[in-house]
């Protein structure tokens, strides 16, 4: 046939020549008056009936022509679907046979880590590279199993010194107690992945070392070197967990401690946290009710103000000392730059609300002393 297609901007398709239809329309079609008519594949009832079977894409250099006859902006193909090739006897070529299980299932043995059918860490890298998968990007998987994903985004790092990152999930399914992973000590596939983590990166730090020593310039997209000893490899790990703190009165009332349990905690750890908390557990529940703040910000002990004071992302202070002082307010007024929000327990002002607006008093002057700014702008929060 030689007629014209209709292209998605409204536009038409035709194949090149001299002979165009006097009408223009989708499917219109003319006789060819030369070799030189060009004619498409199908005939117009086919086109007419199939034309679902078409893909229309934009091209720069396509050979059709568009209505004026001047060259057109779209190419078109035909879609040809699996299960009509299966059924002719044809397979797919793999067009990533290179990156079998096989090598995914090396790569753990070396690391002497068991688990059956890992994906091969160098199928991840490839197809992250298939993406663009900028040296600064996030890479989700939420079917981790093994941590393939974090091996990959480690060793691309490696490569090019990028500051990609990862977020692995994965469910705690129990591992088979018949299962080699098992008897080394692996209670689920969560346990596995994190093993992974650490020993891949540490196993790519040491090649980079191993290079490095051998005077093999790794570059990086700048042309430097790529630092072993800067490498970021660290990861944490976090779980699915009701909250730690004891928001309502009914949670108050119920600790579901025994006696001598009891004995363990202090009263006011009682009154405001699930049992079998820890102060790092509060302050990541804190974080992440924050907003746009990453579970891979900095959390540190602020050990020079107390023994349960903490920062998160450098601009965020958890007080959870179980009494406020003097000392306390000046030390937390004294933090430079000045943080975007301190975090108190409310049980450490004994239900006192004079002494709550007396201290934030305090702590108002104490910032504006320090600052030279009487109205410096920051927030605070009790749990």
């Amino acid at each position: 046939m030689l007629g014209y297609y209709k292209c998605p901007d409204g536009s038409f398709a035709i194949p090149p020549g001299n002979s165009f239809p006097e009408i223009i329309s989708d499917g219109a079609k003319i006789n060819p008056k030369s070799r030189n008519d060009k004619v498409w594949r199908w005939s117009q009832e086919s086109y007419l009936s199939q034309k679902h079977r078409l893909s229309f894409n934009k091209s720069k250099n396509s050979p059709l022509l568009d209505e004026n006859g001047n060259s057109s902006n779209w190419n078109v193909y035909t879609k040809q679907y699996l299960h009509e090739i299966q059924e002719k006897g044809y397979v797919p070529s793999n067009l990533i046979d290179e990156n079998t299980n096989s090598i995914g299932s090396k790569e753990l043995k070396e690391l002497g880590v068991d688990f059956d059918f890992p994906k091969p860490s160098t199928l991840i890298g490839y197809l992250a590279r298939i993406i663009d998968f900028n040296s600064s990007d996030i890479l989700l998987d939420f079917f981790s199993g093994s941590a393939t994903t974090a091996h990959a985004v480690m060793q691309l790092n490696a490569e090019d010194g990028g500051n990609r990152k990862y977020i692995c999930v994965q469910l705690p399914e129990p591992c088979d107690e018949n299962s080699e992973a098992y008897k080394a000590g692996y209670k689920n596939i969560c346990e596995i992945g994190k093993e992974r983590i650490r020993r891949a990166g540490e196993k790519i730090v040491a090649q980079l070392k191993e290079k490095q020593n051998g005077q093999q310039q790794l570059l990086e997209s700048e042309g430097a070197i790529v630092n072993p000893d800067t490498l970021d490899i660290g990861f944490k790990v976090f779980r699915v967990a009701y909250s730690n703190i004891r928001w309502t009165h009914d949670a108050i009332n119920n600790t579901g401690l025994t006696p001598i349990e009891e004995i363990q905690f202090s009263q006011k750890d009682l009154l405001d946290f699930m049992i079998h908390f820890t102060d790092i557990d509060v302050v990541y529940e804190i974080l992440l009710r924050q907003r746009d703040i990453p579970l891979s910000s900095k959390v540190e002990q602020i050990s020079k103000i107390g023994n349960r004071t903490y920062m998160f992302a450098d601009s965020y202070v958890v007080c959870l000392e179980e009494q406020i002082t003097k000392e306390l307010i000046e030390a937390l007024a004294a933090i430079e730059p000045l943080p975007i929000k301190y975090v108190f327990r409310d049980s450490a002002f004994e239900d006192d609300i004079s002494l709550k607006d007396e201290t934030f008093r305090r702590l108002q002057a104490l910032i504006s002393r320090n600052t030279g700014e009487s109205k410096k702008t920051y927030t605070v929060e009790f749990i």
